[in-house]
């Protein structure tokens, strides 16, 4: 019988200037079946979420930078 996994079919966009930290999460979601893309900052994600595949979801760090890339982000995102 095959394990069926929460996230399976997923693309989640994890933003994090901490590499360490990046990592962690990043595992933790493909052990669970999604499939992770990363950016460290602001401008890294929304260029990322420019792409042609969607991202069902976007786990970030909120002290991704100063605050107008901060804003600029989420602004983006949501």
């Amino acid at each position: 019988m095959t394990e069926q996994k929460p996230f399976a079919n997923r693309r989640i966009l994890v933003v994090d200037d901490e590499t360490f930290s990046q990592d962690i999460v990043r595992r933790m979601l493909v052990s669970l079946g999604a499939t992770v893309a990363a950016a460290p900052d602001g401008e890294a994600a929304i260029e990322a979420l420019k792409t042609p595949e969607p991202v069902d979801c976007v786990i970030t760090d909120f002290n991704i930078g100063p605050p107008p890339e901060k804003w600029s982000t989420l602004n983006y995102v949501f």
